[in-house]
């Protein structure tokens, strides 16, 4: 995964049909990041803007596979 984002913990959510997730959002870091990073960071609201969302069923290992194809979809729907 590149630098200057990080997956943030949201806790676990229940889905419509009772299935529980646990919620992870991608989000810029603080400090010194990639410039495009930094661009985007500054353009929608800072480190706690949301790049992106994982849920991953509860019992799942999210393996680091898991967590980079997460990463890819996510960066690819910012157009990163």
């Amino acid at each position: 995964m590149a630098g200057g984002v990080r997956w943030d913990y949201d806790g676990i959510m229940e889905a419509e049909d009772g299935k529980k997730f646990h919620k992870f959002q991608l989000q810029p870091n603080a400090g010194k990041v990639p410039s495009t990073i930094d661009r985007w960071r500054k353009k929608n609201g800072g480190t706690h803007a949301v790049m992106g969302t994982m849920y991953v069923p509860e019992g799942q290992d999210a393996d680091a596979e898991f967590f980079a194809a997460s990463f890819e979809e996510a960066v690819k729907k910012q157009g990163l």
